[in-house]
């Protein structure tokens, strides 16, 4: 399962506002192939609306929807935001490993 941290949150929101997406428009997280290769990496663009098939995580201060296919290939992970050349940014950590 995915979750994202109120640091993501927060860095997302601005994220949305710095690509002039309207403030109505939340985040979706999708699994996008690497060109030239047999992996994918987890990518996100800012969206009007969640597909059917998507799920949707609520109280995060931005609506929040993660594609089936980012389960299958990332597992549990979460997204949280952290100082990068003075700004923040996104970093994906995982989860520990259960026994």
């Amino acid at each position: 399962m995915l979750t994202i941290t109120p640091a993501a949150a927060k860095a997302l929101t601005k994220a949305r506002s710095e690509k002039g997406a309207p403030q109505g428009f939340g985040v979706r997280f999708f699994a996008a192939e690497e060109p030239g290769s047999e992996r994918a990496r987890l990518a996100f663009k800012f969206v009007e609306s969640a597909k059917p098939e998507d799920s949707i995580l609520n109280g995060l201060g931005i609506d929040a929807c993660v594609a089936p296919e980012v389960e299958t290939l990332i597992g549990d992970v979460t997204i949280d935001a952290e100082p990068r050349n003075g700004r923040s940014g996104l970093v994906v950590r995982r989860a520990p490993q259960q026994d």
